[in-house]
């Protein structure tokens, strides 16, 4: 991500801050009479604001916020502040001081970012509980292990080199971070796909549709196997932002031949997710590129970044093959114009309060009315997606009860032994991009 830091703060500064955030202290103490956490950044030199900074305070929050509410720990009153001179959170708490003072050791003891937090605990008659009245240990230097107090009474270490420990340490825990919630979100997008039912001529929770080597299990396990696909195609944007984007794409393809392999042992050979792993790994290396790259961006420019990895891809497969471009690649090329039909129709779907399964319907038949699917030309021959989008399309121009429509086409699709694949990862696009948004 763009990291910023703020500007350096003065003693004065400094001074004023502490007695503000004392002020703060006293006035929960006395309008609650209650234990209160104190929760504040170790951040060493004279700079104590920043991109960085903001976040991992905010995932301090959640970190503190989720261990109280695990306990059943009630919350009175927060109150967060973000100044330059640093952030700080303070939680009027209802519970045993002691047992809040563990809870809190323990978040320092065992996050991943936990030794750069200073959380306080106040008994409600104002005395600071220390670590060893809860039997945690004395807190270690950042960078030699020694205890903390000994190393900075003795300046043992300059704050240059503190600074750049503390920058990486939260730079690859915030990347790791956001990459698992990105492979989650395509994860889900490959689980809600799968789960819609009835889609004609595809596995769902009904049946196998028109194929004989999988079933709603096989892409059960697919999926669950190519999570860390998905993880390793964002961290790949995260950490290759100053290579080109040709660069990108080979990586990702690597990345992706090794997902394949998955696939196949997952699913028995089956080819359940082929057209996904190169669209949502293209998307998912997009998300971490621009994350990397940019302060703030859309779904839209997600979309673009993985049109402009695609050309590479696009590239080579014209070198080698010829001929015009159909399936994935040419999707991917477009920037996922025809999914965008699909993810429009997922959020009028969810705004007029229809249900994830109706909604997946929905957008499915649209697909189908739109997608040129070169799955559906491999099993019933070149007139095959023609025909399927005409039909779509009649039946959305009908109106009515589009569950029942799917099914009519379900049945026959299967008769026919049509699968329109391509459409279904574009479901999965949609799925993913509609995610994202949230």
């Amino acid at each position: 991500m763009i990291v910023r830091w703020g500007d350096e703060v003065t003693l004065a500064q400094m001074l004023a801050a502490r007695e503000a955030r004392a002020l703060a202290q006293r006035e929960l103490r006395a309008k609650h009479c209650l234990p209160l956490i104190s929760f504040t950044l170790n951040m060493p030199g004279p700079i104590k604001d920043g991109t960085l900074v903001r976040m991992a305070f905010d995932d301090g929050v959640e970190q503190i916020e989720a261990a109280l509410a695990s306990e059943g720990v009630r919350v009175h009153e927060r109150r967060i502040r973000r100044e330059t001179t640093g952030c700080d959170g303070f939680f009027c708490v209802e519970a045993d001081a002691e047992r809040v003072k563990a809870l809190c050791c323990a978040i320092e003891e065992h996050s991943a970012i936990g030794r750069f937090f200073d959380i306080d605990v106040l008994d409600a008659a104002g005395e600071k509980l220390e670590r060893e009245r809860v039997g945690a240990p004395v807190r270690r230097c950042f960078l030699c292990g020694r205890p903390a107090a000994e190393c900075a009474r003795s300046r043992a270490h300059g704050v240059d080199a503190l600074r750049a420990h503390v920058e990486e340490s939260l730079n690859a825990y915030l990347d790791e971070k956001y990459a698992a919630q990105t492979m989650s979100l395509a994860l889900r997008a490959l689980l809600y796909e799968v789960a819609v039912t009835p889609k004609p001529g595809l596995v769902d929770r009904a049946n196998a549709g028109a194929h004989r080597d999988m079933d709603f299990f096989s892409f059960m396990g697919s999926a669950a196997a190519l999570a860390p696909y998905f993880r390793e195609c964002t961290l790949c944007g995260l950490r290759c932002g100053e290579l080109p984007a040709p660069e990108r794409f080979l990586r990702v393809q690597h990345l992706g031949r090794g997902a394949e392999r998955a696939m196949c042992e997952a699913s028995g050979g089956a080819n359940t997710h082929k057209g996904a792993i190169f669209s949502l790994g293209l998307l998912c290396a997009a998300r971490g590129y621009l994350r990397q790259t940019q302060e703030a961006f859309d779904t839209e420019q997600m979309r673009r970044e993985a049109a402009v990895m695609a050309e590479e891809a696009c590239k080579r497969f014209a070198a080698t093959h010829g001929g015009a471009l159909f399936g994935a690649r040419a999707e991917a090329l477009s920037g996922f114009q025809t999914a965008e039909v699909a993810l429009e129709a997922l959020s009028r779907a969810r705004a007029q309060g229809k249900d994830v399964n109706a909604a997946g319907v929905g957008a499915l038949l649209r697909l189908l009315a739109a997608a040129e699917d070169t799955n559906l030309a491999r099993r019933g021959g070149a007139q095959a997606p023609a025909q399927v989008r005409a039909e779509a399309a009649r039946l959305l121009a009908q109106g009515g009860d589009e569950i029942a429509a799917a099914q009519a086409l379900d049945e026959a699709f299967i008769a026919r032994n049509l699968s329109p694949g391509g459409c279904a990862d574009l479901l999965a696009v949609a799925f993913f991009l509609l995610f994202c948004q949230v």
